[in-house]
């Protein structure tokens, strides 16, 4: 009786090894695929961000060219369909969707608003932490 339950303790000892060991290999793998997400994510060289710098940007002209057309800086979404926005985006409506567009009277030379944010995507666990410090920043100003 003695050898039986050693053998099945020596089993139990052995299933539980091959568990831990399962469970060490299963949780380094998810830890792997999680840091290629986050890396992905934060990435500013990424696929992702960098089309979506190139759709901040195509919206950055678009408000130049409507202020060098009319001398006035739109103040609305439709104003930028006046422009040549329509031609060069022509998804430029359904980008617009998921961006947040700050109407501000700006230096009429681009070089003086370096500094000032124009319009950022809303989308995103990070750009909500912009937003939320962005407002925080916009109301101390205010309040100055």
């Amino acid at each position: 009786m003695g050898t039986v339950d050693r053998n099945r303790s020596n089993r139990q000892e052995e299933m539980a090894a091959v568990k831990s060991k399962i469970f060490i290999v299963v949780g380094a793998f998810l830890l792997l695929w999680f840091a290629r997400f986050v890396w992905d994510y934060f990435d500013p060289t990424s696929d992702a961000n960098q089309a979506m710098q190139i759709q901040l940007k195509v919206f950055g002209s678009a408000m130049y060219e409507y202020h060098a057309a009319t001398k006035r800086w739109p103040t609305k979404l439709d104003d930028l369909a006046q422009t040549s926005l329509p031609k060069r985006s022509y998804i430029w409506q359904q980008t617009a969707t998921t961006m947040v567009f700050l109407w501000l009277d700006l230096n009429p030379d681009p070089k003086y608003n370096a500094d000032v944010l124009l319009t950022y995507d809303r989308g995103g666990l990070s750009n909500k932490l912009r937003e939320t410090l962005i407002k925080l920043s916009a109301f101390h100003n205010r309040s100055s």
